[in-house]
């Protein structure tokens, strides 16, 4: 077991305190407890928040009578006391302090997601002085809670934007210090709510990465100087010391390929082909639109199948079939099965009895039955159509090594062909394959796919202009200057998965298969190399608890394997490297112990997201000519 459980529960325990006023909750069974009723009033991100944690029972059970979001118009309810849960925003403050000025609750307490800055809060502070509401605030937390949790451990900071943002040349050097400061805080976040205080890596060529471990460290340094700060040494343990986690930070253009291959897997294909938000999903069903939940934490399924390939997800569906087809007739009663009368009276009524105690969990496993066939049989039916079969050879021999003759002409006739596949998948395919090509001969390659595809107008090949691009300057960049640019977006190098995993690239669902983000997580937990040289150069290591600041030179580093990690794919995280860390987690490392990885991003990304990313800095770099009249 981890130090700290998993993410979610310690969350949902912070929200759980929250909206108890921040007060620990305590039900004595000897007295009759006052029900302190209460209203939440939360803005769109905080929403999103609370709903991963706390369903309609679990609003009840914490006495919220009402949940609204700050937006909405509000009626006047002067009895009963709110909680506020929004992000430190002047616009969120202005109508707080509206709704002080309206005396709308009989007091209020305010929970912002992060640390409010001192602009905010001293705005805040003469918006109430000048309409003399005041006494309506009870008290102000700052609850470091800036991250949403899709699974246990499992997280976004609902950044969508952030990739193209970092990328974007015309972004201003402001605009990249606000959106790095939001990343640093969210991540912060997840780790005041684990309360841990971690080692710090990252790859040397992911510049990024770096500035982003320098205002972490800076900022977890001071949270410990803090007097009973968040992550003092009197509120977190000294048994941290002991058994700290490893922070490991990963830009996303290290490895795009991760995000783009064909899956195989059931969670992976469903956002694939469906599309998972907040862990909802969305199939068709006779015609008919149907929304479905998938919460690992109610439903079994899901939680243990959802990274089993699909074939296996069906078949152990099917089994689910029979085994309820099975504990149903249990149900049925038959009397001519009995001779005695006496004796079945008796069988009858505990066999009533029994039936109806079984009613609702039937009927609740026939619901979850019901969706996981529906939505295996939508996504069997996409992929059939879209011949996923033909993209699984070819990008498995990509990521492995150069096509042959033959295999170039294979995958040249699969992007002529107009009933394989959708022109994403086409897209995705092209970018893949040209990833593999150096760069020279990539140009070639372009212009030949750009004629072979050319009668079929719905393929972008945008987006693999720009990741040519973006990849061809990384690596001039790095090899005209000898090291790396402190611009970000002029900063990457090439691929780190190349670089440090040894040429192993990724195979999606292939048994023993890793992504390279896992490669890389694996030798940072391993830790075999943490005193030599080389190893300080690749992997800088930030440690918040020794006396100087920035990367450590090898003799202060920690010589042990660590067995926790948090993982943070900066520009977006995805299913695929969360199943292949998941199931490296479960396997023994060298001491034959299994590991804890906490993984997320700045939002959950799909193919069809990358593409678009990527066609919009390739519009906003080569912007159209007006066409001129002569």
């Amino acid at each position: 077991q981890s130090t700290w459980g998993s993410l979610k529960s310690r969350q949902k325990e912070s929200i759980g305190k929250m909206v108890n006023l921040n007060q620990t909750k305590t039900i004595s069974n000897n007295a009759i407890e006052e029900v302190q009723w209460k209203i939440l009033v939360y803005d769109e991100f905080s929403e999103q928040i609370v709903s991963q944690l706390l369903r309609k029972g679990d609003m009840r059970k914490n006495n919220i009578t009402l949940y609204v979001q700050i937006s909405s118009d509000r009626e006047k309810i002067p009895d009963v006391p709110a909680v506020y849960f929004v992000r430190p925003t002047m616009e969120n403050i202005r109508k707080i302090s509206k709704d002080c000025e309206n005396g709308l609750y009989e007091s209020f307490y305010i929970n912002f997601t992060n640390p409010v800055s001192r602009p905010v809060l001293e705005e805040f502070a003469r918006l109430t002085v000048q309409s003399q509401s005041s006494s309506y605030i009870s008290r102000i937390f700052d609850q470091y809670l800036n991250f949403v949790c899709i699974e246990e451990n499992l997280f976004s900071f609902q950044q969508p934007n952030f990739f193209t943002d970092l990328h974007d040349n015309s972004k201003s050097n402001d605009e990249i210090e606000t959106l790095l400061d939001e990343l640093t805080n969210s991540i912060i976040s997840v780790l005041v709510t684990l309360g841990t205080v971690p080692v710090i890596r990252c790859s040397r060529v992911d510049e990024i990465s770096k500035v982003v471990a320098g205002r972490v460290e800076k900022v977890l340094r001071i949270l410990r100087e803090q007097r009973n700060g968040p992550l003092s040494d009197s509120v977190i343990g000294r048994i941290q010391n002991f058994q700290r986690p490893v922070l490991i930070l990963f830009e996303r253009s290290c490895d795009l390929t991760s995000c783009l291959k064909h899956p195989r897997t059931y969670q992976a294909l469903c956002d694939d082909i469906l599309g998972i938000n907040l862990s909802k999903v969305k199939c068709d069903v006779d015609g008919k639109t149907q929304k479905y939940d998938l919460d690992t934490s109610h439903d079994q399924f899901w939680e243990k199948h959802r990274f089993d390939d699909i074939p296996t997800a069906a078949e152990m569906n099917e089994k689910s079939v029979q085994q309820w087809k099975q504990d149903s007739k249990t149900m049925q009663v038959n009397p001519e099965a009995h001779a005695n009368a006496a004796l079945l009276d008796s069988d009858v009524t505990n066999r009533l009895t029994t039936a109806m105690n079984m009613v609702p969990e039937l009927q609740e496993r026939k619901n979850v039955i019901d969706m996981h066939t529906n939505l295996l049989t939508s996504t069997f039916e996409q992929m059939k159509n879209r011949k996923y079969n033909e993209y699984f050879e070819l990008e498995d021999i990509i990521s492995q090594r150069q096509l042959s003759s033959q295999e170039r002409d294979k995958l040249i006739e699969l992007l002529r062909n107009p009933d394989c596949g959708t022109a994403i998948d086409k897209t995705r395919l092209i970018l893949l394959y040209c990833d593999s090509l150096d760069p020279v001969r990539v140009q070639e390659e372009l212009r030949f796919i750009e004629k072979v595809v050319g009668d079929q107008p719905a393929i972008n090949l945008q987006p693999v202009k720009q990741w040519v691009s973006m990849r061809n300057y990384k690596t001039a960049s790095t090899l005209k200057s000898g090291k790396e640019s402190s611009r970000s977006i002029l900063a990457m190098a090439e691929s780190v998965g190349k670089k440090v995993a040894s040429g192993v690239k990724t195979l999606i669902g292939g048994e023993g298969n890793e992504t390279p983000l896992t490669q890389i997580v694996n030798m940072l937990l391993e830790n075999t190399n943490a005193g030599a040289a080389t190893e300080s150069e690749i992997h800088p290591y930030f440690d918040p608890k020794l006396g100087q600041s920035g990367n450590q030179p090898p003799q202060n580093r920690r010589k042990e394997p660590f067995r926790d990690a948090i993982v943070v794919a900066i520009g977006g995280c995805n299913y695929a490297e969360w199943q292949s860390l998941s199931k490296f987690a479960k396997r023994p490392n060298s001491s034959g112990q299994t590991r804890n990885i906490i993984y997320g991003g700045t939002s959950v990304v799909r193919p069809d997201i990358i593409l678009s990313d990527l066609t919009q800095l390739y519009k906003k770099q080569n912007p159209e000519q007006p066409k001129t009249t002569h």
